[in-house]
């Protein structure tokens, strides 16, 4: 039988969603060393809607999942895209033996998806013209 915590989460789901949100942000530290990224450690009990402090004017969502099906990303989105008042809501996504995916809103409030490498270059220009302190 699995442990659950007190939101009904198992704990190596939250484990694992954990570790997911310490990978990304190692990674977006290698790439951008100037950026002092941290997990939300708050947002458990606040109910926030960003795992990942230190990207002035983004609230990004982790999810790091052994699969992850289209209706889960899209589950993960709309709340996110509701809610981030002020800010750029960004789903951050990876399963199992599989790179990270990214999910913003691109040109004419569409919603877009990404790769790691194409995310870089969306904060790359957001830090060069001013938006991201780096």
């Amino acid at each position: 039988m699995a442990t659950l915590t007190k939101q009904g989460q198992g704990i190596a789901s939250r484990r694992k969603g954990a570790d997911g949100e310490r990978e990304l942000i190692r990674l977006l530290r290698d790439a951008f060393p100037g950026l002092e990224l941290r997990r939300d450690l708050r947002q458990y009990q606040t109910g926030g809607l960003t795992d990942v402090l230190g990207l002035p004017g983004y609230a990004v969502e982790v999810k790091r999942r052994r699969r992850i099906t289209q209706g889960q990303v899209d589950a993960w989105w709309s709340p996110l895209a509701r809610h981030a008042d002020g800010v750029e809501p960004v789903l951050a996504y990876r399963q199992d033996k599989q790179g990270w995916r990214f999910r913003l809103f691109g040109a004419g409030n569409f919603w877009m998806e990404t790769d790691f490498s194409g995310f870089c270059c969306i904060l790359k220009g957001d830090i060069h013209d001013g938006t991201v302190k780096e």
